[in-house]
């Protein structure tokens, strides 16, 4: 990002007196320019220390995970991911969120929204000397799994071991030419399937055929699908209604 005069004055007189909101001393009145130095001059040395302070924990985690990011932008969805929240950078006013007239909160004056939020390079430069480097992420874990992931029961199963067994099984079944598949679609039939469901250790964790859940899957085949139902069944082929080209000669 550019440097904080250049990135102020890209703002509207609006945009900038919404933003002076949040430094109640300063003076809104005059033009462009002056509302530009008025804010540059808040935002150096011990204005900016005093900004900082007025920021609650979520809002420095963000400052912070943005001057050190890589490419010093903020990505909100792995903030949220690492500590389980966003900032804010507007006040949360009923039914203001989403217009433009919502009031800026002080994380605003520091990470600038241009398609994504980040600090101008001189006001990184300055908060870098006092803000401390954000903890690197870490996975949390936990010795044994719960019995209950919610409502849901978990269960644990050994697939490593399994699948060293459920590997001997099928190639001893591909050898003894139990399993088939279509020369079209390349998947296996109903006998097939079931010959699997009967014979792997797996098996226990997939649908019965007798649910009407597990079987062969068809392919799917378009009736107006050109090169098959005008060519096929040129009585009722109708692919000129829907725009698609006949490629049945006349």
């Amino acid at each position: 990002m550019n440097k904080l005069n250049e990135v102020l004055a890209r703002h509207t007189v609006a945009d900038l007196k919404s933003l002076m909101s949040c430094l109640p001393d300063l003076s809104v009145s005059g033009t462009k320019d002056v509302l530009v130095s008025r804010l540059l001059q808040s935002l150096s040395s011990a204005g900016l220390h005093a900004l900082w302070n007025r920021l609650d924990e979520t809002q420095r985690l963000a400052v912070a995970e943005t001057l050190y990011a890589v490419d010093g932008v903020f990505h909100p969805e792995q903030f949220r991911a690492k500590y389980g929240r966003l900032p804010d950078f507007y006040v949360d006013e009923k039914g203001l969120r989403h217009s433009s007239r919502r009031q800026p909160t002080p994380l605003a004056l520091l990470l600038y929204y241009d398609g994504e939020y980040s600090a101008p390079d001189d006001l990184c430069e300055q908060l870098r000397t006092f803000v401390p480097e954000p903890a690197p992420y870490q996975l949390r874990t936990i010795e044994a799994l719960p019995e209950m992931a919610g409502e849901i029961p978990l269960v644990v199963r050994n697939t490593e071991r399994d699948a060293i067994v459920d590997l001997s099984v099928l190639l001893r079944l591909v050898d003894q030419g139990k399993v088939q598949v279509s020369d079209k679609t390349a998947l296996p039939g109903s006998a097939t399937l079931r010959v699997l469901t009967d014979s792997l250790v797996g098996a226990t964790f997939m649908p019965t055929a007798s649910q009407n859940t597990l079987g062969p899957r068809k392919s799917v085949r378009s009736r107006h699908f050109p090169g098959h139902c005008c060519s096929r069944r040129p009585d009722s082929c109708n692919a000129a209604a829907h725009g698609w080209p006949c490629p049945r000669p006349d």
